[in-house]
């Protein structure tokens, strides 16, 4: 009897050491098998590459996003100043006539918010000051005209412009009309330099 009781107990034991010691379950084995695939998959290279070159086209939207500088608002202003002045300022009585290239900008432009692509920025809307010239009523000339805008860049080469001049100073007239001092125009522009 103590002969069955021992061989109950080794066996007993034996199936507790079993049981205890470690062996791949089967969830380790797919971590396992996961981790290999990883390392031998040559896809991971590629998948490598192709986030290095999205990185860099990011890099590329955020360089091309890259403030202008005042000479580019200064051209981009005097195209507009040039097609669309005489319509947007003055009165019907009294247009106001442009000075071909009086447009100057003064100061550096400042950032007014940015245009985001997701988390990207990849333009600025800014606003800028400046002077410019015009004839007015019969054939006054004013030069220097103090003005100042705000540019929204819209992409694909658009811009929606808005441009604020003061009015001028006169001895009232009876029936005079009031003069238009501030426009909005959307234009498309092609910076040339």
């Amino acid at each position: 009897m103590l002969k069955k009781l021992f061989i109950c107990l080794f066996i007993a034991g034996m199936m507790m050491v079993v049981a205890c010691s470690p062996s791949p379950s089967p969830s380790q084995n797919d971590v396992n098998s996961e981790e290999s695939a990883v390392k031998e998959n040559p896809s991971n290279k590629t998948n490598a590459i192709e986030k290095e070159v999205e990185e860099q086209e990011e890099e590329a939207v955020v360089e091309n996003a890259k403030k202008r500088d005042k000479l580019f608002y200064q051209r981009l202003l005097e195209y507009f100043c040039y097609h669309h002045y005489k319509e947007c300022f003055g009165s019907s009585y009294t247009p106001r006539i442009y000075k071909e290239n009086s447009v100057v900008v003064d100061g550096e432009p400042t950032v007014i918010d940015s245009n985001m692509d997701g988390d990207r920025i990849v333009s600025y809307n800014m606003k800028v000051s400046g002077i410019n010239s015009w004839e007015g009523y019969m054939k006054t000339q004013h030069p220097d005209w103090p003005f100042d805008a705000t540019i929204h860049e819209l992409g694909n080469n658009q811009y929606r412009i808005t441009f604020n001049t003061p009015q001028v100073a006169r001895w009232p007239k009876k029936g005079q009309t009031k003069e238009i001092l501030s426009a909005t125009r959307i234009i498309e522009y092609i910076d040339s330099e």
